[in-house]
């Protein structure tokens, strides 16, 4: 044991080849000697443990007489443990370790690195043409196979049996005897590749020259193989089979260079490509079409294909057609006898200046309606056509239509007229059919007074009109059915507003009181009378008034006072809807 001022700690130093301690004993203080070490290691000097020292917890330990190359570690124990730390004797004949911590007891060893021995590694064999395929795609990438070789062999790709570049390697994954190297693109033309192959445990091999062709070129398409199919309003199709997936056909407008039309692909499983061509032409032609197999250049010869113009909808019959000359509502032209999704257009003219309307043929119809905002009041002629899913617009049909039809006069008899007073006057016209409109106009015909719609499940109208006035008059009436034009009005008289009876002179009571208010009261009446007392005989004063209550027959007028002596009052009754009654007097008690 060695001791310093800060303590006790104990040191075993060992001496071994690499990953290895060698037990060693103590020569003296300060000095040891190793024993055990192997004979490869010609190293017998012995060496020493010089200054120890511990700043601040840390410490170091300087290990002398050692050869340059020597490595000294610390552990905390005699094996395994954990390495405190190291030092390598670069120069002169000691190392120093630092340590970030000093325990009780630290291990030491040196580690010698042995005498180098030569080894001999043999080379991989040599690949040959027969394991080695080159296949030289167009578009993708090109792609060099090599068989018979073992799981981790490395295979490489030059461009120069030496030196050169590097195109791309392989290693072989577990389980498989093959390596698939992907470059990018050899080029179009036919040339040669260097492949070496490296195994394990060997180094690699010499490079051998593979040669590969050209980039193939698609045969052209063989006659009949393509249609097209030229529509009219919907995409034209370029139907081409007997194909394999992932081919791709392009359709031009020429046989050489030209322009691309549509192109497509042909899907995974099928054997079929559809191009769609926005629009061939309403005439006949011809199209190009090509084949481009994957990995190889597409075909340098289009298959030409001929196509019909586009064909054209039937023209329409006159039976088909049926028009409708509304009055106040839309217009309709109905085609019948058509199939789902055709189009109807109708038009001014045949020159087909102006598109009026249009309706296209539900699904599981057989017609359309074309509604019309107005072709107007007279007859005249329209121009209509129909178009087919798939083809041109048929030819115009010109068809003839009727005036607006003009709804039949009212009878007189049909038309009540009541002149109420005090209430809106009221007009009923009888008759009618549900959706008729009814107009009154003034005497004149110039001015319109009111109008009512005939509602539903209904056969009459009442129209409200303010005031027609207190004196007889005359109303003229119209009635406009649905889709026609307004009647020719009918002139209807009317009496002047009725006058209410004046009320009896025995039907007049009135108490005159000298304690309590006055009170007129009128008898022999009806529900909603009013009755009115006046102070004269006409003008004047009116001392009250009163309403006939419901259940009731007379009404009482009640007055604060119509004096101390005896005198006379005027009365009067105005019946709904009449005027007002002529006074009636009546004369009264003192009090």
């Amino acid at each position: 044991m060695l001791r310093n001022k800060k303590g006790n700690f104990g040191l075993a130093l060992l001496l071994g080849l690499i990953f290895a301690l060698v037990p060693v004993s103590f020569v003296q203080a300060a000095e040891i000697t190793f024993t055990g070490y192997t004979a490869e290691t010609a190293y017998s000097t012995p060496i020493s443990i010089g200054n120890i020292t511990t700043v601040g917890g840390k410490a170091s330990i300087k290990v002398d007489n050692l050869p340059v190359g020597a490595i000294v570690k610390v552990y905390d124990q005699s094996s395994g443990g954990k390495l405190l730390g190291s030092s390598t004797v670069k120069t002169g004949t000691s190392a120093t370790v630092s340590l970030s911590s000093l325990s009780s007891n630290v291990y030491v060893s040196v580690t010698l690195e042995s005498v180098r021995s030569e080894i001999s590694i043999g080379q991989s064999t040599k690949l040959t043409d027969l394991n080695t395929v080159v296949k030289n795609n167009a578009g993708i990438s090109d792609t060099v196979t090599v068989t018979g070789v073992s799981v981790g062999d490395i295979v490489k790709v030059y461009d120069a049996l030496t030196e050169g570049q590097v195109l791309g390697t392989a290693t072989v994954a577990k389980a498989k005897d093959v390596a698939v190297v992907s470059i990018k693109q050899l080029g179009t033309t036919a040339g040669s590749i260097y492949v070496s192959l490296k195994t394990l445990g060997s180094t690699e091999s010499e490079r051998s020259a593979i040669n590969y062709d050209e980039e193939l070129v698609t045969d052209a398409l063989i006659i009949g193989s393509s249609i097209a199919v030229n529509n009219a309003g919907v995409s034209d199709t370029v139907t081409v089979t007997g194909l394999s997936a992932g081919d791709v056909v392009k359709v031009y407008d020429a046989s050489t260079e030209g322009q691309v039309l549509g192109t497509a692909t042909v899907a995974k499983a099928k054997d079929v490509a559809v191009v769609s061509i926005k629009q061939l032409g309403p005439e006949a032609g011809s199209i190009y079409v090509s084949l481009k197999k994957v990995g190889e250049n597409e075909a340098t010869t289009r298959l030409k294909t001929d196509y019909i113009a586009e064909p054209q909808t039937y023209e329409l019959a006159d039976h088909n057609i049926d028009i409708k000359n509304n009055a106040g509502v839309a217009d309709t032209v109905t085609v019948t006898d058509l199939t789902s999704g055709d189009i109807v257009k109708v038009y001014d003219s045949p020159a087909k200046t102006i598109l009026l309307g249009k309706a296209t043929v539900a699904k599981g119809k057989t017609e359309a309606v074309a509604s019309i905002k107005q072709l107007g009041i007279a007859s005249g002629n329209v121009s209509v056509t129909v178009t087919s899913p798939g083809e041109r617009e048929s030819e115009t049909y010109e068809k003839g239509y009727l005036k607006e039809e003009q709804t039949e006069p009212l009878e007189v008899g049909q038309i009540n007229v009541i002149n109420n007073s005090g209430t809106a006057d009221k007009v009923t016209v009888t008759g009618l059919e549900v959706g008729d409109i009814v107009k009154v106009y003034d005497a004149a015909g110039t001015k319109l007074l009111g109008k009512a719609t005939v509602a539903k499940d209904k056969t009459e109208a009442v129209i409200s009109i303010s005031q027609l006035g207190t004196a007889i008059g005359t109303v003229k009436v119209s009635v406009t059915s649905i889709g026609m034009r307004e009647s020719d009005p009918v002139a209807k008289g009317y009496d002047e507003e009725d006058q209410s009876s004046s009320p009896n002179l025995s039907d007049i009571s009135i108490a005159n009181s000298l304690t309590a208010n006055d009170k007129v009261t009128v008898a022999g009446l009806a529900v909603g009378d009013i009755v009115k007392v006046y102070k004269t005989s006409t003008g004047g004063i009116l001392w009250g008034k009163a309403t006939v209550a419901s259940g009731e027959t007379q009404a009482e007028v009640t007055i604060r006072q119509l004096g101390s002596g005896a005198g006379t009052v005027w009365v009067t009754v105005t019946s709904s809807g009449k005027l007002e009654s002529s006074r009636t007097e009546q004369t009264y008690l003192a009090e």
